[in-house]
């Protein structure tokens, strides 16, 4: 399928520890958690995946913004 080399993907970012980060740099100089220092790893991680588009095919959908 499609998505199957996302399996190997998978592997290559566990064994890198692409995901992991340092204790020390959860949180900014200020105390406040670092989130969008995580969330960077996180989207440059992502990146390499094929994703699977959930909503755009279901019946129904609707992507205005509900607020």
């Amino acid at each position: 399928m499609i998505y199957d080399g996302n399996i190997e993907i998978l592997h290559r970012v566990v064994e890198e520890h692409a995901v992991i980060r340092n204790i020390s740099k959860h949180r900014n100089s200020d105390g406040t958690l670092d989130i969008d220092g995580n969330l960077l790893i996180w989207e440059t991680v992502m990146l390499r995946f094929k994703k699977i588009m959930l909503w755009e095919k279901t019946p129904g959908f609707d992507d205005r913004d509900s607020s």
